[in-house]
This record gives C-alpha cells, structure tokens and sequence, in this order.
C-alpha cells in the first residue's frame, strides 16, 4: 500500500512539474511570438514610409496614337520605393514603359512623377516625384542568406499590404527568389530583411497566376550602381541578340564533352535572323570567350553596347564555323491594355490592376459558379 501511494505521490508530482513546465514554455512561446509580432510591426511601419504607389496611364490606342485614354480602367498600378530625399523612385520598367503620364501616391496624395531613365540590364527604371516626398529607404550592401525571413510591401488595390516569406536564393540570372505573395499591384515594391533594410525590389511573380506564392526581386547590393547611372546618364542600354536559347552539351571531335548553347529558334527581323543565326545552331564562343550556359550568353550579350559588332562560334552540322553579328538594342514592352482578358506571366507580362481586369476575375468566377449548379442539377 505505501509504494502504491508512494508511486502515485510520484506521478503526481511529475504531473504537477511537467504541467508547471509547459505552462512556462507555453508563457515564453506567446511571449516571444508578442515580440515578432511587435517587431514585424516596426519594421513594416518604418518600410512603409519608403513605398508608393505608381499610376501610369495614358497609353495609345493601337492604330491611333493621336488619341490618349486616361481613364482609371486604362491605368497599369504598380510599386515604387524612394531612394533618395529628392523624390526618385525605383520601380519595374515594365510597369511603365509606353505610358504617357505618371503619378504616384503617397499618404492617399497625388504626386505628377516623370521618367529619369531605364535600366535594360536589370529591367528597373527610375522616377522622379514632382517633390521629396516620404522617407529613402535604407538599402542592405550584403546578400541574402538562403532561409532568411523577409517582408515584400507592395500595393494591394489601393493599399501598401505586406506578405511575409523566406528567401530561397539566387537564380541562375541573378534574381534574388523569394517565397511571399506576389500580384501586379505589388511589382516594383521592396522586399525588406528583419532589421528593416532593403534587400530587393521585386520585379515579378513566378509562375501563371495572377497572384503568385514565389517572387523574383533585383539584389539591393546591385542598385548603388543602378541609381547612380541613371541619375547622371539616363537610360543604361543593354545588347539584344534575338534567340530563344538551351543550355547543351555537345562533343567535338576529341570526344570530349563541352558546354554550349543550343539555338531552339530565332526572333524574326532580329539581329541573329538578319546575320545568319539558325534554329540547331550551337553557340560556343563569344567573342573569344567561352560560353557554358544560355544565362552566360545573356549576360555578354546585355552588357555589349547595341551596335557592336560581335563574332560568334558556332557549331552548325558538326563543323565549327565564325559568324559575325551586329547586337541590336534591348526594350522593354509595354503591356497591352485592350486585350479583352489579362494574364499575368512574370517577366513576360504585366497584369492590369484596373476596374477592367477586377470585372474580368469577377465574370470568371461567376462562370465556374454557373457551371457547377448545372452539375449539381
């Protein structure tokens, strides 16, 4: 009978010590998420005061540049961080290229904004509010660690709304990727580390929805040199070739295997169309330099000032052969606002963030709920 009572007292107290032993961790856990919760309050506070919203509008009708429609449903919205204490801005080229007017909004107040330059290297583009507004945002020098916490601000139908996620790393061509919501309205905002400095500026959605988990975003560390020769220069070019390209391995004659980039096809009336570049072409060398991978190749080709005559080697029905090539200039397109429907596709696309576009989702989801009563009938 004692060792029964004795065992149970043990239990007992084992219950009473685990219990007050949880109830411990379980007070420091809410007090360490109060903490997070109350820092990530001071970060977003503070790199709110970076972000605007960019209105641009005023594109032209196709087949009647004359006339101008500057109205809200023709309007492309997008994100811009400050940068300096004069009022220029970074924010995605493509969200403003080909539009005629441009505004920002800060603290619900309209700013006129114009052009300052285009950056064809990066894709980002600077504007100039009509007045210093808001405060520059503190730009991080260091790379991002791969599973560091970050925050993208951008604009969410009028709002500068922000969605946590993860850096995963650096793609092949030099974007950072991030997992956080991304939305049209959200490129060209900023993504922000834990201490509240910039870490990038997101520049598209990976993947087909109009609202992607997975971003891309220009590095922070590279946008010194990016402001700077803007702001004294204007528009940085950027080389165009004109190929849809793969990475490839291939042998030469030694039976060695080599890296190269394999030609899937050709722009038409590009500067590779033009001077001779085929679809099954290897490309191997430019310029005397080897080149490995189809990123590689982008990289000298961007970097090459259009109208440089440049020399490739390529590998055409198992010969090795020299072609010289006249690089064209890199733009950027502009998206389309009279499309009867708006995908977005990072990169490639921009999504209207318009009345237009909000009908369109809404006219979609009105058909699937129709579709299914038939069903169910």
């Amino acid at each position: 009978m004692r060792m029964s009572l004795s065992t149970t007292a043990g239990k007992i107290r084992l219950l009473v010590i685990l219990a007050v032993f949880l109830w411990c961790a379980a007070t420091a856990n809410g007090q360490s998420i109060d903490r997070l919760e109350h820092h990530l309050q001071n970060v977003i506070d503070s790199a709110i005061q970076s972000i605007v919203t960019v209105e641009a509008g005023g594109q032209s009708r196709p087949g009647n540049r004359s006339n101008l429609d500057l109205s809200p449903a023709r309007s492309l919205i997008s994100t811009g961080v400050i940068v300096d204490s004069v009022g220029n801005i970074l924010t995605s080229a493509r969200s403003i290229s080909g539009f005629q007017r441009l505004v920002v909004w800060f603290n619900a107040k309209p700013y006129t904004a114009r052009l300052v330059g285009i950056d064809y290297l990066t894709g980002l583009a600077m504007i100039r509010a009509s007045q210093p507004i808001g405060r520059p945002v503190t730009v991080s020098p260091e790379q991002l660690l791969r599973g560091k916490l970050v925050v993208a601000i951008g604009n969410s139908y009028g709002l500068s709304s922000p969605g946590l996620g993860f850096c995963v790393g650096y793609r092949q061509d030099g974007t950072l990727q991030f997992t956080a919501p991304v939305s049209s309205g959200s490129v060209g905002g900023g993504l922000f580390a834990m201490d509240g400095r910039l870490v990038g500026i997101v520049i598209s959605g990976i993947g087909g929805e109009v609202e992607t988990q997975t971003g891309a975003a220009i590095p922070a560390f590279k946008l010194p040199e990016v402001c700077q020769y803007l702001v004294r220069y204007g528009d940085r070019k950027a080389g165009y070739l004109g190929i849809q390209p793969a990475d490839i391995e291939y042998y030469e004659s030694d039976t060695s295997n080599r890296l190269g980039v394999y030609v899937a096809s050709t722009v038409e009336r590009s500067p590779a169309h033009i001077f001779g570049l085929r679809a099954g072409d290897v490309i191997i060398d430019f310029n005397s330099r080897p080149v490995t991978s189809a990123n590689e190749l982008m990289q000298y080709v961007q970097k090459s000032s259009p109208g440089t005559m440049v020399t490739l080697r390529i590998l055409r029905n198992n010969q090795v052969r020299a072609l010289q090539v006249t690089l064209g200039e890199a733009t950027i397109a502009s998206p389309d606002l009279y499309r009867e429907e708006h995908n977005y596709q990072g990169n490639r696309e921009a999504v209207i963030d318009s009345i237009e576009s909000r009908m369109i989702e809404l006219r979609r989801e009105m058909q699937k709920l129709e579709a299914e009563l038939r069903r169910i009938k």
